[in-house]
């Protein structure tokens, strides 16, 4: 059973090593949306889509992959993650080195799996991703970004990390949009002052107001209740010297698009991330005169996908980015591999299975090469586990206490997974995400150490 065990890891090690790349990396096609709301491919002198490099050779090469495996695939690609994190368990002997209990395997895979999802998708915020360079023929005009959350809501990054990952990716604009309030916002204000960077970037105070239906607030002072009529809270913009507009107006609420365009939105949101609005969004704005807008969504991640592009002229101040936002004057650029999804398969439920083959997908277009450094560095792994599991006091603890400290540990990590929820952070204040990694990391070692103990009690 021992030899079966081994030839198979390997065959499955050599297969996943030497199966072809399975896609051409073809260039991302960048489309451009203009001021009525016609869909072209956009020209290389106005803008081209900036890769990042994946075929060098680096001794993290595993973690990188699939850290932007997880920007790819997004929050509902996670799956791919615990799949990963499964696999790596199997080949670090939680399967092969004697726990032949199936819901112990269940647990300790999913106790040790969502730090690493988490850790993953937090690291992808800081390695270069795609990008949206714009290029001579788009020197009047500046990125946006209109819709972008911090850790005080359902972002990762802190307003200091935030207001660096757009600066760096060269945005001129940034509205911060914590769902309803602004404390984010206003840190992030402050976070931009300190930085005095040249060229400057403005950032605006925002909110996204989770209503029927959200809207995206530009240029406010305050949150505003979410029991108000939408109309009313648009008015009350208004007189704050700001603007509104339709936050994903293909998700499940009930009012339709036109009625709230009429009752006082600015636009609604074409493209938002991998999603693209259709017709059911640019009829009502044409026939209603309003605008149509591209945004990031920004939570996590590397990647730049869609923006907002207004004239140079009018980026400059926020009262600037609200007229223009009214008289129409935005553009949209987007670039999504393998085309975005419709607003229709967004209600049919496709974004999650979408969002796992991205995932996928980023990794089967690695090199061989590449591969080949993952397994290398899971082989160190599992025999850095064996060396630790043979040399561990096989009596040290109890099978009792290890049981519990199985249980207790995972059950501990389960709760400070929690910590990052929006939910638990407006109720209690933001929780940085290396409060919660360092104390999952600490956690991890009493599991580990449980599950090494209860491995030496099965095998004796």
């Amino acid at each position: 059973m021992k030899w079966l065990r081994l030839t198979s890891t390997l065959g499955l090690f050599a297969l996943a090593i030497f199966l072809p790349p399975v896609f051409d990396r073809r260039p991302v096609d960048l489309r451009l949306v203009d001021e009525a709301g016609n869909d072209t491919s956009c020209p290389p002198a106005f803008a081209l889509v900036e890769q990042p490099e994946r075929d060098r050779i680096v001794w993290n090469a595993l973690l990188l992959d699939l850290a932007y495996a997880a920007a790819d695939a997004g929050a509902e690609g996670c799956a791919v993650l615990v799949g990963a994190a499964a696999f790596s368990a199997l080949v670090l002997g939680l399967w092969c080195g004697g726990l032949r209990c199936g819901l112990r395997r269940v647990v300790v895979t999913l106790a040790l799996g969502a730090p690493l999802c988490v850790g993953l998708v937090y690291a992808s915020c800081f390695l270069p991703g795609r990008s949206i360079r714009l290029g001579p023929e788009a020197a009047a005009f500046v990125p946006v970004s209109l819709h972008a959350q911090t850790n005080h809501s359902t972002g990762l990054l802190s307003p200091r990390d935030l207001w660096r990952w757009h600066y760096v990716r060269g945005f001129g604009v940034l509205n911060v949009c914590d769902r309803n309030a602004v404390d984010g916002a206003l840190e992030t204000v402050e976070r931009g002052r300190a930085q005095a960077a040249t060229p400057p970037m403005v950032v605006l105070v925002g909110s996204e107001w989770t209503g029927d239906p959200d809207l995206v607030l530009v240029h406010v002072t305050r949150p505003h209740s979410v029991s108000l009529p939408f109309a009313s809270v648009i008015a009350d913009v208004e007189r704050e010297g700001g603007c509104a507009f339709v936050a994903h107006p293909w998700s499940d609420h009930s009012r339709p698009l036109e009625e709230v365009l009429a009752g006082g939105a600015a636009g609604a949101e074409l493209v938002n991330a991998h999603i693209h609005g259709g017709a059911a969004v640019t009829e009502p704005c044409r026939r209603l005169g309003k605008a149509q807008l591209g945004v990031l969504d920004y939570k996590f991640g590397p990647h730049v996908t869609a923006l907002t592009l207004l004239p140079a002229d009018a980026a400059g101040s926020a009262s600037g980015v609200v007229a223009a936002i009214r008289r129409r004057l935005a553009r949209i650029l987007y670039a999504v591999p393998g085309g975005t999804l419709s607003s229709a398969s967004y209600g049919a439920g496709m974004v999650e299975s979408s969002g796992t083959w991205a995932g996928v997908r980023w990794l089967l277009e690695t090199r061989r090469s590449r591969r080949g450094v993952w397994f290398v560095t899971l082989a160190m792994l599992a025999l850095l586990w064996r060396i630790g599991a043979r040399r561990s006091p096989g009596k040290a603890i109890g099978v009792r206490a290890a049981r519990a400290m199985l249980l207790g540990s995972a059950l501990l990590l389960a709760g400070t997974m929690a910590g990052l929820s929006w939910q638990v952070r407006a109720r209690f204040g933001p929780i940085p995400v290396e409060a919660v990694l360092g104390i999952a990391t600490l956690l991890a070692l009493p599991l580990l150490a449980a599950t090494i103990r209860l491995a030496h009690s099965e095998e004796s």
